[in-house]
């Protein structure tokens, strides 16, 4: 009986490699990195952001502090000639961060006081990307747009930290890194957004190894709790590089 039903277990396997060829399929994995390029933050945060600099201080958006990093599966379904869907599932890790920098200097009886501050501001949340593209094969690139949706899967961490230099005279003191990261619930969920980017194919065996640049765009903003209110922070937007394998069936 075990014999007979290993039997029918590969004969199943076997024909359903068979349609699987036969229809074209391709599976794939790959890693995703990137950076927050073209982000937005909501209008409370920005009129801060705007303040500080009016005052004298400056903003910037430091690369660590707005990596994106992850990675999933896909599976390139051939429609008509070189057109096809590709579904996918992706795991990401979300970071978008900026940093306010003041100084200033005076001297009083010629002894010269001069400070630095700056205040690091970050938020951190993961969640689960379904893309379905359109894909156009042309030659070893492969073209692709379509709509996703970013489901949450964890809270969102905003953090802030700050420190300081200060130098008087020929003495500089240096105050620790202060930070302080409070947890809040995402309250939109799913966001909704579009991705465009390609894909190069390279052959190497029986596989095919996958280079590649995107960029998503959301169109909701992501939006915490807090206490019985809700508030928008940021709206995601990236450009990401991809790397990954990929086997026609």
């Amino acid at each position: 009986m075990k014999k007979t039903i290993a039997i029918v277990a590969v004969l199943a396997a076997a024909l359903s490699l068979a349609s699987a060829k036969s229809l074209g399929l391709t599976l794939g994995v790959h890693g995703t990195f990137g950076w927050g390029l073209g982000k937005s933050w909501s209008s409370n945060i920005q009129d801060s952001i705007d303040t500080e600099t009016n005052n004298g201080a400056t903003a910037e958006d430091p690369f660590t502090s707005n990596m994106l990093y992850g990675g999933g599966a896909y599976v390139n379904i051939p429609l008509v000639s070189a057109l096809g869907l590709q579904p996918e599932v992706n795991f990401m890790v979300n970071n978008a961060g900026y940093t306010s920098t003041d100084s200033g200097s005076s001297t009083i009886l010629g002894i010269t006081t001069a400070y630095t501050s700056k205040v690091d501001s970050s938020v951190k949340y993961s969640s689960v990307d379904i893309p379905v593209f359109l894909s156009v094969k042309f030659k070893k690139f492969n073209f692709l747009v379509g709509p996703y949706i970013s489901i949450p899967v964890s809270q969102l961490d905003m953090t802030t930290d700050s420190y300081a230099t200060t130098t008087i005279g020929s003495s500089t003191t240096e105050t620790d890194p202060d930070p302080s990261t409070a947890s809040y619930d995402i309250a939109s969920s799913p966001l909704f957004g579009m991705a465009f980017g390609f894909d190069y194919i390279n052959r190497i065996g029986l596989a095919r190894l996958v280079t590649g640049v995107r960029y998503m765009l959301d169109f909701t903003p992501v939006t915490i709790k807090i206490d019985d209110d809700t508030q928008e922070v940021f709206t995601r937007r990236a450009l990401t590089a991809n790397l990954g394998v990929c086997i026609p069936l």
